[in-house]
């Protein structure tokens, strides 16, 4: 009985989905699922390899959960962890887990986040980010959250699980969701409304679009899986690649060589180079050349690529088969959609078609993941829901100093055009650009913080920002202060804390504190008897 309800859920699943899809577009399938469901297990999504067999799949996850050492891999001079699994591992390779980061920073005069400056005990010190790493590798390296900046959050770890079916989500697929919140939900300052942002694609290919919409991480700040870990693995362990090529304090640092296999007590820079499988390192430039030949020359992979195709491989997160059938999980899904939980936490989402490019050119969609239907629980949009992180994304840190210096400078030019307002104090500050002393400053803005300003309005937004040429890079970073991305859900039986500070850590407490843009759905939910109450906890903890 309980596997027919699921396979009815199935099938109402598809029929939904087809009924919102263009005529004569092909209904995609279902995401493939472990045979049991109510087991978490590292096979691969795609068993037939078109892009990762089984045995690569099993190969990847060997290098996304070995530890990195100092030498030879160039762990540190700052970081949080020695592995990809130390923050994602409950409970399998790939998953969430408890694991904090912490940020901070402060508003300049007129309003805008600013990152800190970190002064390193060693006498360095650490510009352009706003995240403080908790471990070093020696005493003089030793980040802390200096004083002076009021601006202070925590954000737990995410599970990286089913995220290549995100990936090949399209762009149209989430403005579609954002324009119909937009339309039907929103109304003056206390309707819901996301946000959608146009992010860099760091690996992507001259010539293409280079950007695209974000979906990964706490601020959507990537859209593109191998960005997301070429920025984990230098900000989080302190490796540099070939895609975040500096580091951001030498303290420490052990000796450098210039031979790309490496040397008896040092590192490579960037540390993570490209090798072949049989073992032989090359530089970035020689990886990159071997990639631009149509396939007929083997393509050497780093960390990174593997970091990416193994999350890419990964299958979703499926909900407890047995306690989803149950009649008390069933009337709590009913009620999750009645009060309007599922306009944000959308129930199923499409992946786009087979071979389809995105990225920039650089990755075209498998057949594993392309024409898909999955059930994240999530829209993928950035909302303020009253939880006050407000610390901004870092554009230099995951964009690359260089790369959001170049953005920002694209943008004044068209500020200009429009008779904006110059942003060099900021530039200077955030220490994008040299320019006057006098210019830096930590004065507090006398009027209101920069993401409460029209600019940052989401119906504002939702007009503006159609597509990757209309947006503007600056204020898509600034207007994410006090907005997160919407947690999916799948998978979320198995957090023990939750919200994006791991403060709550009962499920209905959470729910309470979710206010801003969803708080009549939660006041519905406070009027909602004890038992439906129980009852969508019920479901939440099904998936």
């Amino acid at each position: 009985m309980i596997r027919l309800v699921f396979a009815a859920m199935v099938g109402l699943i598809a029929v939904l989905v087809a009924a919102t899809r263009e005529p004569g577009v092909p209904i995609p399938a279902a995401a493939p699922a472990a045979a049991d469901a109510n087991t978490f297990d590292n096979g691969t999504i795609d068993p037939d390899g078109g892009f990762a067999s089984q045995s690569t799949h099993d190969d990847d996850r060997v290098v996304f959960d070995k530890t990195d050492l100092i030498t030879p891999d160039g762990l540190g001079p700052t970081y949080n962890a020695q592995s990809c699994r130390e923050c994602h591992q409950n409970p399998i390779s790939g998953a969430a887990s408890q694991i904090l980061e912490q940020r901070a920073g402060h508003l300049d005069r007129r309003g805008f986040f600013v990152d800190p400056d970190v002064h390193l005990p060693g006498g360095d010190t650490i510009r352009m980010r706003n995240l403080i790493n908790d471990r070093a590798i020696c005493p003089q390296a030793q980040e802390r959250v200096p004083e002076g900046e009021p601006i202070r959050t925590s954000r737990l770890s995410l599970n990286l699980l089913g995220d290549g079916l995100v990936e090949a989500v399209a762009d149209k697929t989430i403005l579609a969701l954002r324009r119909k919140q937009c339309a039907t939900t929103a109304g003056v300052g206390t309707g819901i409304c996301g946000v959608a942002i146009w992010v860099p694609v760091l690996e992507a290919i001259s010539g293409n679009e280079e950007k695209r919409l974000g979906r990964f991480g706490w601020k959507n700040q990537h859209a593109s899986l191998l960005s997301f870990a070429a920025d984990a693995y230098l900000n989080e362990m302190g490796v540099t690649n070939c895609l975040q090529k500096d580091e951001f304090t030498k303290t420490c640092n052990p000796p450098v060589t210039a031979d790309p296999n490496g040397a008896d007590g040092a590192v490579t820079e960037p540390n993570d180079l490209p090798s072949f499988d049989g073992g032989s390192h090359v530089t970035c430039e020689t990886a990159a050349d071997a990639g631009s030949d149509g396939g007929t020359v083997e393509k050497p992979l780093a960390d990174i690529d593997k970091f990416a195709r193994f999350v890419r491989a990964t299958k979703p997160p499926q909900p407890d088969q047995a306690f989803a059938g149950t009649p008390k999980v069933q009337r709590g899904r009913k009620r999750f959609n009645d009060i309007g939980c599922a306009i944000c936490h959308t129930p199923t989402l499409a992946t786009m078609g087979t071979g389809e490019l995105i990225n920039g050119g650089a990755f075209a969609v498998p057949a594993a993941l392309g024409g898909k239907i999955f059930s994240p629980f999530s829209d993928f949009l950035l909302h303020d829901v009253g939880t006050k992180d407000n610390v901004a994304i870092s554009g230099a840190e995951h964009f690359t100093p260089a790369r959001y210096r170049e953005q920002i400078r694209k943008d004044r030019a068209k500020r200009a055009a429009r008779g904006k307002q110059d942003l060099e104090d900021w530039m200077c500050e955030e220490g994008l650009e040299d320019c006057r002393a006098d210019l830096r400053t930590t004065q507090r803005p006398k009027g209101i913080p920069f993401y409460k300003s029209k600019a940052c309005d989401p119906r504002r937004l939702a007009k503006s920002e159609v597509s990757a040429a209309t947006s503007d890079l600056f204020i898509d970073v600034q207007c994410t202060a006090n907005k997160l991305r919407t947690p999916p859900l799948w998978g979320v039986r198995l957090r023990t804390r939750l919200m994006h500070d791991g403060q709550s850590v009962v499920m209905e407490d959470a729910i309470l504190r979710h206010q801003g843009e969803a708080k009549r759905v939660t006041d519905k939910f406070k009027g909602l008897s004890p038992q439906d109450k129980a009852a969508v906890v019920a479901f939440l903890l099904s998936l």
